[in-house]
């Protein structure tokens, strides 16, 4: 903000008077720089005004008195121009001395090089000494700033080529009277490609090519915010002592300062990264009439009041006097499309006293950094199956860009993210695409592997629904058997591990069969035991009923069987089935490496329990209710009593599979009918009429179940059931 100055009495240097006088009486800054060139006028090189020249002005004004109404010409303006602005030049050089005399704080004067790969231009100077009767020109004061060439070095060739491409002795800088008390600052800041400032070069070359036949003069000149940073902790002794600053191109600035030294990373010509951490609005801002007051109109009461305003703001800093009206010195950064440019010079400046550097990787860095992630992706990827390599990609992307952004805003390096996104992407295409070509062989061994637990039928179906290899589970119905050797435990003990292996194998194999071509599922092998489902992992709406047709069969295979076990063995095996049907959660189970398709629920658990009921009932086959109801009366089954299983409270009804229909005896079908009445007066407690039926089956046939219903009667009758009771029979034993 302009104040009460508005675009008027610039040109006198009124303005800028009255800051420097505001800030050498209250404001102290530690360093006052001016991101602004205090340029000559047109056609006015420098110097102050001589007599004859007051004298001229004086008539100009007279004529003017004299002629109010007429038009003053164009020679005379200019002349009055002249003689305002180098009158302003002294009054402004003169409070400019007063600065540096009382060494209260440096002063920087911004100023602008051209020539080189920034704007092309060569215009040539003539040189400058001591003893020449001219005024040096303002370059030589920049070139008196310089670093001593002994402390220039290059990281590589490619560095000591680069600054050769700097800048022409030729500028905007500002008037030489100033320059005698104050600093000249290279304000320079180029643009990346796409016109955006990302960088600011903190040492520029200049190469004075003048004199054709002597060796050029070379010079490394430090930046505006450079500068400032040297004058904040002290170094202001110019021309600058050798090892104050070692300039490294293509590596780092190291600053030897007072006590403290600073490394800052920089790239081939010079510049360094800006770290827009900071937004415009986080630094300190203040109008420019605050810190100028006309000191002709307003009174030492309200200027200290001023003072007591702003000093917190600058006192001890670094004050940068800037442009930040819309539309003059605006250019875009990565944080705004369009903010003044002299955001730019103060975050270089923060980003320096901060020492919150950004540093890029090199060449190598970034083969590792690309390495590293296609080795980390693929190992990820390969852990998962290919459904989920897209979701692998999304995960390490994403993770990178955490990872990118985290480094950047921690101060720690620019990650590339360009490149290792592509990088990505071709490894995921490319390890989908080898996985396209290896995962048939993949489906031929697994259609080899369970070909041996399902049939051809139950192998086609998994091969055509794939979703189900997953390990999201669906509930369904089925019908689970479990099958056990008797007395198996024994028979292991009195056999040799190879004949026993030989045993075991010639039992499952037919055993396994039966269970396959009844369209079974075979889950596992538990030691001597087998696990089998019906119903899933595709839905069969007589899974019950195909389970039972299984387990006859398997009886009678084990039937004949055992004439050869005999043979080779010398004994027969008795084999135990439990079977149940309900709802259970079918899935593939385990982890990602390593599952299997089964079922569990509490049928399955049930079923399980059925099973070693067998050897109390000396029976066979039991099956459920469930799986009675659905069998209905296709199959012929005998009702054996109640039982409450381990894990459970409510008591279920077992049956005994016998058989089909037509297999089963009449003489068979009468004693199952005696035992029904003999279960009937069980329920009633009437022990007597019980043990008449059980001992009419008894007398005509070793009947197992009933055997084991004379034992419930017997014990009654000594020890009568508790109140309440049912008829259940309490099994506390899993086996």
């Amino acid at each position: 903000e302009l104040g009460r100055y508005g675009v008027g009495p610039w040109l006198a240097r009124e303005p800028f008077m009255d800051q420097l006088r505001f800030l050498l009486t209250y404001g102290r800054p530690r360093v006052l720089a001016y991101d602004i060139i205090l340029k000559e006028m047109a056609g006015h090189h420098g110097g102050y005004a001589n007599a004859a020249q007051r004298q001229q002005m004086a008539d100009a004004l007279a004529r003017t008195a004299q002629h109010r109404g007429g038009e003053l010409s164009r020679d005379m303006l200019r002349s009055i121009s002249v003689l305002v602005h180098s009158e302003a030049n002294l009054m402004l050089t003169h409070m400019l001395a007063e600065i540096q005399e009382q060494q209260s704080f440096p002063v920087i004067l911004g100023c602008n090089l051209r020539g080189g790969w920034d704007d092309p231009q060569d215009v040539r100077i003539p040189y400058w000494s001591e003893t020449s009767s001219t005024p040096p020109h303002p370059l030589e004061y920049v070139a008196y700033l310089a670093i001593p060439e002994a402390d220039i070095h290059f990281a590589s060739s490619k560095a000591s080529v680069i600054w050769k491409q700097g800048h022409a002795p030729n500028g905007s800088l500002p008037t030489r009277d100033f320059l005698d008390y104050s600093l000249p600052g290279i304000l320079n800041i180029p643009r990346d490609a796409d016109g955006v400032v990302r960088r600011a070069p903190l040492v520029f070359g200049i190469e004075d090519r003048t004199d054709a036949e002597a060796s050029p003069r070379r010079f490394f000149i430090p930046s505006f915010a450079l500068l400032s940073v040297l004058a904040y902790h002290g170094a202001d002794q110019f021309p600058i002592p050798s090892g104050t600053i070692q300039v490294d191109f293509g590596n780092t600035i190291t600053l030897n300062l007072k006590g403290k030294t600073i490394r800052i990373p920089i790239d081939e010509r010079g510049q360094m990264r800006l770290n827009y951490r900071w937004s415009f609005k986080d630094f300190a801002a203040l109008s420019f009439s605050s810190t100028a007051p006309f000191s002709e109109t307003t009174s030492k009461e309200s200027r200290m009041a001023l003072a007591q305003a702003v000093s917190p703001a600058i006192r001890d800093r670094i004050a940068v006097v800037g442009v930040t009206t819309t539309g003059v010195d605006v250019g875009p950064t990565p944080v705004d499309p369009n903010i003044p440019l002299v955001y730019a010079q103060m975050t270089a400046i923060n980003t320096i006293l901060n020492n919150t550097f950004l540093h890029t990787l090199d060449h190598g860095q970034i083969a590792w950094l690309m390495t590293f992630c296609v080795i980390g992706f693929t190992a990820l990827a390969l852990a998962v199956r290919t459904v989920r390599v897209s979701v692998a990609l999304v995960l390490s992307m994403t993770g990178y860009w955490i990872a990118a952004y985290g480094a950047m805003h921690y101060d720690l390096a620019i990650l590339p993210v360009v490149l290792p996104t592509l990088f990505l992407l071709i490894a995921a295409f490319t390890l989908l695409t080898l996985r396209y070509f290896t995962e048939s062989v993949e489906r031929r061994k697994i259609r080899g592997m369970f070909s041996t637990m399902v049939s051809n039928r139950v192998l086609e179906w998994l091969e055509d629904h794939p979703e189900s290899f997953s390990l999201e589970g669906h509930t369904t119905d089925v019908t689970v058997m479990f099958s056990d050797i008797a007395d198996f435990t024994s028979l292991s003990e009195r056999l040799e591990p190879a004949r026993l292996i030989r045993l075991l194998n010639m039992y499952l194999t037919p055993i396994t069969d039966a269970i396959l071509e009844a369209g079974g599922y075979l889950d596992k092998y538990v030691g001597d035991g087998v696990m089998a489902v019906w119903g899933a992992p595709f839905y069969d709406a007589e899974h019950a009923y195909r389970a039972c047709l299984s387990a006859l069969e398997q009886q009678r295979l084990l039937h004949r069987l055992n004439d050869q076990i005999e043979a080779e063995f010398g004994i027969r095996l008795h084999v135990r089935m439990g079977i149940n049907s309900g709802e259970v959660t079918a899935g593939n189970m385990g982890s990602e490496r390593k599952f299997q398709y089964t079922v569990i629920g509490d049928v399955v658990n049930l079923a399980s329990r059925i099973e070693p009921i067998n050897r109390d009932l000396d029976s066979r086959i039991l099956i459920g209710e469930a799986t009675r109801a659905l069998i209905g009366e296709r199959l012929v089954t005998r009702a054996l009593g109640r039982i409450v299983v381990v894990g459970r409270e409510q008591s279920v009804t077992l049956y005994e599979l016998v058989g089909a229909a037509p297999d089963v005896p009449a003489s068979l079908r009468i004693q199952f009918e005696h035992y029904e009445k003999a279960l009937a007066a069980y329920y009633r407690q009437d022990w007597d009429e019980a043990e008449q039926w059980i001992r009419t089956i008894l007398a005509e046939n070793d009947d197992g179940p009933s055997r084991w219903l004379m034992e419930r009667v017997q014990k009654f009758r000594i020890t009568p059931p508790p109140p309440g009771w049912n008829g259940e029979y309490w099994r506390m034993d899993k086996k």
